[in-house]
């Protein structure tokens, strides 16, 4: 993983690091290679569609983890503090409080999702220009 060098990426790091390790402990995800459920070499490769990003995605091992959402929530203020200014004023400053959450899922999501939009497109069939139906309020006339 590359990452910035920016004074908050270590802490992102490390929410990602524990949403990781959460994943795995109560959801058993991303253990494929462990269980038995995936066998590199045995498996083939599927290609499919991410339709969030539009790019075409080969998925070698399907209990593989990735990151489908990641956003940032402000919490409650932390704390407040006093900001003298001149002529005797004060304002109050908070101290803001952020929280990340992060959404991971296995590539078996993405699998099946992109099978379900396949089979709602078979579902519906080809498109129709024009619909063989009458067409209503013909008048020889404008009507505005």
């Amino acid at each position: 993983m590359k990452f910035s060098k920016k004074k908050f990426a270590k802490e992102v790091l490390y929410e990602l690091e524990l949403a990781r390790d959460k994943a795995v402990v109560e959801r058993g995800m991303g253990l494929g290679k462990v269980s038995g459920e995936f066998v590199p070499g045995e498996t083939e490769k599927k290609t499919v569609r991410d339709e969030r990003h539009g790019k075409w995605v080969d998925i070698v091992d399907p209990t593989r983890m990735y990151v489908h959402e990641a956003w940032v929530n402000r919490g409650p203020w932390r704390g407040k503090r006093p900001n003298y200014r001149a002529r005797g004023r004060t304002d109050i400053i908070k101290m803001p409080q952020a929280s990340i959450t992060i959404r991971l899922k296995e590539e078996k999501s993405r699998l099946r999702e992109y099978e379900e939009k396949k089979a709602k497109e078979y579902r519906q069939g080809p498109w129709v220009h024009l619909p063989n139906r009458p067409v209503y309020a013909q008048r020889p006339f404008y009507s505005w």
